[in-house]
C-alpha cells in the first residue's frame, strides 16, 4: 500500500490498543479453560460448588462450638451435637450423602468432608473429595502448567514492546495492556489511602501514566509500561487470592 493510501497511524495504534486490552483476558481464559477441562474444574460443577459451601458453613460451626465448650463435638455425637444451636439441622452433600464428621483425638480439631458425586474416598473431578478446612482434596494441575499459563500471558506484553518502536499495533498493543492492568487492579484497590495497598495503587498509576506516554510516544515508555504490567500482573494474583 502507497503512503498516500496508508491508513493514519491513530487507526493502527487504535487498533492495537484494542487488540491489547482483551487478548490478556481472552488468552488467560482459554488456558484456564483448557486446564479445567482435561482436570475437572470444581466451578463447572454446580453441586460441586454447592458442596464446598456447605462444608465451609460445618466448619464455621464447628469452630463456634468449640469457643463455647472448649472441645469439638465426641465422635459418637457427630455433627448433629450442633442441632439446634448452631444448624437448624444436620445437612447432606448435594449427593444426598452424609457428611463425613472426623474430630482429632484430642477432641479439640475437627474436620468435615464430602466424598464428592461417587460417595467413596478419593477420587477425582466431581469425585473429588471436599475438606471444610482445606477444600478441593482432588489432583490439581502440575505447577508447571501453572508457570506455563502465565509465561504465555506475559509473552504477549513482551513480543508487544520488543516491535513498539517499528509497529504501531505492537505500541497500541502494549498500551492497551497497560491500561487493563490498571483498571483491575484499582478495581480491586478498596481504601486507596492504606498503606498497604499504597504499592498496587502506585503501580496501577504507573500502567495507566505509561499506557498514556505510549500513545504519546515519549521515549522509553513502553519499557516502563512493560516492567509496571509485569507487577500489576503479579499484584493482581495475589489481590485476587486473599
Amino acid at each position: 500500500m502507497s503512503p498516500r493510501h496508508r491508513p493514519p497511524r491513530w487507526i493502527h495504534t487504535g487498533l492495537g490498543y484494542a487488540l491489547g486490552f482483551v487478548v490478556m483476558p481472552v488468552v488467560g481464559s482459554l488456558l484456564t479453560r483448557a486446564v479445567g477441562a482435561y482436570y475437572g474444574h470444581p466451578d463447572r460443577d454446580v453441586k460441586q460448588v454447592t458442596a464446598i459451601a456447605i462444608v465451609r458453613q460445618l466448619a464455621d460451626a464447628l469452630d463456634r462450638f468449640r469457643e463455647q465448650h472448649q472441645r469439638m463435638p465426641t465422635a459418637g455425637a457427630g455433627l448433629a451435637a450442633l442441632v439446634p444451636e448452631y444448624l437448624d439441622q444436620v445437612p447432606v452433600d448435594p449427593w444426598g450423602n452424609a457428611f463425613v464428621y472426623d474430630p482429632s483425638a484430642d477432641g479439640l480439631w475437627a474436620d468435615v468432608r464430602s466424598y464428592g458425586s461417587d460417595g467413596q474416598s478419593a477420587g477425582a473431578g466431581t469425585a473429588s473429595d471436599i475438606s471444610g478446612r482445606f477444600g478441593l482434596l482432588g489432583p490439581r494441575p502440575p505447577l508447571y502448567l501453572s508457570w506455563f499459563g502465565e509465561a504465555v500471558v506475559l509473552l504477549i506484553p513482551f513480543a508487544a514492546l520488543l516491535r513498539v518502536t517499528r509497529s504501531e499495533w505492537a505500541a497500541g498493543a502494549l498500551a492497551g495492556i497497560g491500561s487493563l492492568c490498571a483498571v483491575l487492579l484499582l478495581a480491586l484497590v478498596d481504601g486507596l489511602f492504606k498503606l498497604s495497598l499504597l504499592f498496587p495503587l502506585v503501580v496501577g498509576l504507573t500502567c495507566l501514566t505509561g499506557s498514556v506516554a505510549i500513545l504519546r510516544q515519549v521515549p522509553g515508555a513502553p519499557l516502563v509500561t512493560f516492567v509496571a504490567v509485569v507487577v500489576a500482573y503479579v499484584l493482581l494474583g495475589e489481590l485476587i487470592s486473599v
